[in-house]
């Protein structure tokens, strides 16, 4: 594993990555970003001859070194959905920043930006002409320039790549259950993990009961509001526990944070993980019945950031831009969307 976390119990700063061999075929999963992690990659796999690169999704801390790393004969494997994606390498940030202003209140979304105060984000955003023409530009460009500082140059490598098709998911046999999903190698398989993206992947080495989730059970998912879904996140959650459970898994894989080792262990911190993701759900949700399924997302958002809570007060230190993984606000827009459309039904 190579990691950029300097402590155990919190998250790297791009994402871990995986490497390993499978009947003398060599895996890495998600080569992440960065030029250190690119020569620390570049060095360890010098002299393997044959190397399959596994991607977990899109996220460019995930596989921005993808076209750096990879040789004339690697492979690149990713989820059908990401196919759409990998023509804008800069969508996780650009593409993030610009969904999140045009969706979102305005003058919230650039306060939190940390570029402009509120008075600055207030005047901008209430200006017609400059908050049709001119904000969005500019974000694009800092959101760009910020991806390219943290990430470096992304070349769209087109060659070798296979695209894992839901279509052409096989059932496949385990030690306790069975599932859907795609062999890679002789017992080591894929599976769809939706809901932190729509093209996110899970691999599990049967032999060694290892799990790589990637950014599955992140708290609190999803950050994407352009593919994020909090429903898949729940499926998503309630899989690998199931998972970890009846496979006996010894080793959970996490992206941002050092692996979880033992049975007890794995369970109980999905568990947890669970238990966190219910626990802000259900406060959003009395939220939004206090105010009615109408009211705009802006204002529960500041009725649950302000809330007397121990894990709100926990979530206010860490949301977005602090921490590029916890979005408490696009939590709570895409949840009222989820309410309104079982309401209303679109």
């Amino acid at each position: 594993m190579f990691t950029s976390s300097v402590k155990k119990n919190r998250a790297s700063a791009v994402a871990n990555t995986y490497c390993f061999e499978i009947n003398k075929n060599h895996y890495t999963i998600d080569t992440s970003c960065g030029k250190k992690r690119r020569n620390e990659l570049k060095g360890f796999l010098k002299d393997k001859r044959k190397n399959t690169i596994l991607c977990t999704h899109y996220h460019n801390d995930h596989i921005a070194n993808n076209w750096l790393i990879a040789k004339k004969n690697t492979a690149i494997i990713y989820h059908k959905n990401a196919k759409s994606k990998i023509n804008w390498l800069r969508t996780n940030s650009t593409g993030q920043i610009l969904k999140m202003y045009s969706t979102m209140d305005k003058k919230s979304v650039l306060s939190r930006l940390g570029f402009f105060n509120k008075k600055t984000a207030a005047f901008l955003a209430q200006s017609p002409l400059i908050s049709r023409f001119i904000i969005p530009p500019l974000l694009f460009i800092i959101a760009y320039i910020v991806s390219f500082k943290n990430t470096g140059f992304m070349f769209p490598k087109k060659r070798n790549i296979t695209w894992l098709d839901p279509e052409k998911k096989v059932k496949i046999d385990l030690n306790s259950i069975t599932i859907e999903g795609w062999i890679i190698d002789k017992d080591f398989y894929a599976f769809e993990t939706p809901g932190h993206t729509d093209c996110h992947i899970t691999f599990y080495n049967n032999e060694e009961k290892i799990l790589f989730c990637g950014d599955a059970l992140n708290f609190l998912n999803p950050n994407d509001i352009q593919f994020g879904s909090i429903e898949k996140t729940f499926s998503t959650i309630d899989l690998i526990l199931n998972i970890a459970k009846d496979e006996d898994i010894k080793t959970l894989a996490l992206g941002h944070y050092y692996p979880i080792t033992g049975k007890e262990n794995i369970i109980k911190y999905i568990e947890k993980i669970k238990e966190k993701h219910e626990y802000v759900y259900g406060l959003v949700k009395s939220q939004a019945k206090i105010g009615g399924c109408h009211l705009h997302p802006e204002k529960i958002y500041k009725e649950v950031i302000n809330l007397d809570d121990p894990l709100i007060a926990k979530l206010r230190r860490i949301n977005f831009p602090v921490s590029t993984l916890v979005f408490l606000d696009v939590f709570v827009y895409k949840l009222l969307a989820e309410i309104k459309k079982e309401i209303t039904g679109y």
